[in-house]
């Protein structure tokens, strides 16, 4: 686990595993594009949740960006997002729900 996670990541680990949703995989190695990667499963369903780096940002000092969410293990940036993502910024919490709800 890195040494920093945002505590937006932490409100979606609990609203999955509200859910039902239970970690299987931590640590997942990551590139410069995703800091921190952690599987789920739920009724034979995988949700990958990547805590993806902004665009950017000076690899050497990634700063985070958004919560990225797949089925698999992605390969890039645009995989980790191909279910959707939430952006950290202003109004995060108002989008918990429905992010969620887009794998759910």
């Amino acid at each position: 686990m890195p040494a920093y996670l945002p505590p937006q990541w932490f409100v979606v680990v609990e609203a999955l595993t509200a859910k039902g949703w239970h970690e299987v995989q931590n640590d997942i190695p990551t590139v410069w594009w995703s800091l921190y990667q952690v599987s789920f499963v739920r009724h034979e369903q995988q949700v990958v949740l990547s805590l993806l780096t902004e665009p950017w940002s000076d690899e050497t000092r990634p700063h985070a960006w958004a919560i990225g969410a797949s089925r698999t293990i992605p390969t890039d940036r645009a995989a980790a997002a191909v279910l959707g993502s939430l952006t950290l910024g202003r109004g995060w919490q108002q989008s918990v729900t429905a992010f969620i709800g887009l794998f759910s």
